[in-house]
């Protein structure tokens, strides 16, 4: 009996002790995984519009990487396409400068039955495109233009 009351007495303590240590666990988390370092490269968002053949690209990915052939170096990031349009936060921007753009576009039409896992996306429209461009070190837009 004793040790039944000792434990309904421990109950609420050791609740609240977990209850703060998942938070101060998600607090470090956060931190560490919340953008770049302090001592990192800054980051810049970046929004655009993806078209090919005269047309948005109805669903893709979008990978930037910096040109370290070009003396750029630092994180690289990527989006999703939807509707001919991307958007990269701050927290995961680009670094700016020299850097290699990826384009993977797909017709946003999901195969009927199985084939659909395998392929969400659709059907890819085109090779993988790559390009190097030069982005401001800055908040800004970029529009890619994949060619036929």
């Amino acid at each position: 009996m004793h040790s039944q009351f000792h434990r309904q007495q421990l109950l609420p303590v050791t609740l609240l002790i977990s209850a703060r240590l998942w938070l101060v666990l998600l607090a470090v988390y956060a931190v560490g995984c919340g953008g770049a370092a302090p001592d990192g490269p800054q980051r810049f968002a970046l929004s655009g519009k993806v078209t090919y053949d005269g047309q948005p690209v109805p669903a893709g990915e979008i990978f930037f990487e910096p040109n370290n052939k070009k003396g750029n170096g630092g994180p690289a990031t990527s989006a999703e396409i939807r509707a001919g349009a991307y958007s990269i936060p701050t927290d995961r921007g680009i670094v700016g400068g020299a850097m290699i753009v990826k384009v993977i576009g797909y017709d946003g039409k999901p195969p009927a039955g199985p084939e659909a896992q395998m392929n969400p996306h659709g059907m890819q429209m085109f090779k993988p495109y790559q390009a190097d461009v030069d982005l401001p070190k800055s908040a800004g837009k970029h529009d890619i233009t994949v060619p036929k």
